[in-house]
């Protein structure tokens, strides 16, 4: 048998390598590590409250809340008495709330953003 018969001619090769391209999946090597060393859900910063204590007021904060999740403040989540002053010093958006578990009244505070004492919390959610 002569050679040309076992070379395919130029047009079997090219339907024959598209074909294989349809048939190929192609899996990504592994770089180098690019997750962000904080959770993706997360504000960023500082979170400032003032609460009651039995000989007045102290100071709390929550640093790099958790983001999308209702936090209750621990210092007033079972007592009457609410937090108030809030400073956010977060790269998030945060929405206060009169009541535990995200309920009751709520008001938002921008990145940056401080309240009087005259806004009382017990919980609150960053966007």
């Amino acid at each position: 048998m002569p050679i040309e018969a076992f070379i395919p001619s130029r047009r079997d090769v090219l339907r024959h390598d598209r074909s294989q391209d349809r048939r190929h999946h192609f899996v990504a090597s592994p770089g180098p590590d690019l997750r962000p060393r904080h959770p993706a859900l997360a504000a960023l910063g500082t979170f400032t409250y003032t609460y009651p204590t039995p000989n007045g007021t102290s100071i709390a904060d929550l640093t790099d809340p958790p983001s999308k999740a209702c936090i209750n403040i621990p210092e007033v989540a079972r007592i009457e008495d609410s937090a108030h002053t809030p400073i956010n010093h977060t790269g998030s958006t945060v929405t206060m709330f009169t009541g535990i578990d995200c309920t009751g009244d709520y008001y938002s505070l921008r990145p940056g953003g401080r309240a009087s004492s005259r806004l009382l919390l017990k919980s609150v959610v960053f966007s």
